[in-house]
């Protein structure tokens, strides 16, 4: 698989490459059409790649959620990222970024108000139609409306509860199924296994976001409480998890149980 992949990412780069070569402005006018057409097809061939690279990434992805301390589930998060090419990523950033859309419509009595919640119907519009998801049950405001909004974290609750009152994670599944792509790509990832750390993920958000791996043997959650974090750990957290993918019954518990099959 990882010979494959190898050649898919070193296709999808060429091919890249080849379509930003394209300078329609710098093509002479009468052969501007014939150029404008092979830059199409070269863009829709790197949507076609794209797709195949995002099939796999899925195949290859091991979803894991650290828990504990913020410090400790940062350097975790470090570590894993700096020396076991993992990617890291904010599991609440889809309602980040909606929530930083709706802040500067807030009015001075600090109310989420139906303003805010149009917001919120048209940022998530923005990411259906990114997503190619051409439907979807509009968000629940009844939990929310005329609710003091505190500072920026309950504002991104609020937008949270609304969306996930009625589509629980199905648009987050979209949302950092693409983030996971995209960052894998960035490096030309095309090894079998790929170590993605979720954080900030809720218990019961768990069992929704696990559609982001292929498999339920390639999610864990690692207790990060009563460890101490370094390279090591990570090391053992990581193949552990490998060992159970691979279908080998693990020589032992992690240290202080940290990671637990989902």
């Amino acid at each position: 698989m990882s010979e494959q992949t190898k050649n898919l990412v070193k296709k999808l780069e060429s091919t890249k490459r080849l379509a930003a070569s394209i300078d329609l402005e710098a093509w002479p006018l009468k052969t501007r059409a014939s150029a404008a057409l092979r830059k199409r097809q070269e863009e829709d061939l790197i949507e076609s790649l794209r797709l195949e690279y995002g099939t796999y990434i899925k195949t290859a992805t091991v979803l894991i959620y650290p828990r504990g301390p913020a410090e400790k589930v940062a350097k975790f998060c470090e570590i894993a990222v700096d020396e076991f090419d993992a990617i890291s990523l904010d599991a609440n950033a889809i309602y980040g970024e909606i929530a930083k859309a709706v802040k500067p419509s807030i009015g001075n009595d600090n109310l989420f108000s139906a303003t805010q919640g149009h917001i919120v119907l048209r940022e998530l519009d923005h990411f259906a139609r990114k997503f190619g998801v051409w439907r979807f049950t509009p968000p629940n405001f009844d939990g929310v409306i005329a609710k003091n909004i505190k500072d920026d974290a309950a504002l991104v609750e609020m937008v949270k509860k609304s969306i996930r009152d009625v589509m629980k994670d199905n648009m987050n599944v979209f949302y950092l199924g693409h983030a996971i792509r995209d960052e894998a790509e960035k490096v030309g990832y095309y090894k079998d296994l790929l170590p993605v750390i979720l954080t900030g993920v809720s218990s019961e958000e768990e069992e929704g976001l696990a559609q982001l791996a292929a498999d339920a043997k390639k999610v864990a959650s690692v207790d990060l409480t009563e460890v101490n974090v370094n390279k090591s750990l990570v090391l053992r957290t990581f193949t552990a998890i490998k060992t159970r993918v691979a279908g080998k019954a693990p020589e032992g518990p992690e240290s202080q149980g940290t990671e637990t099959n989902q």
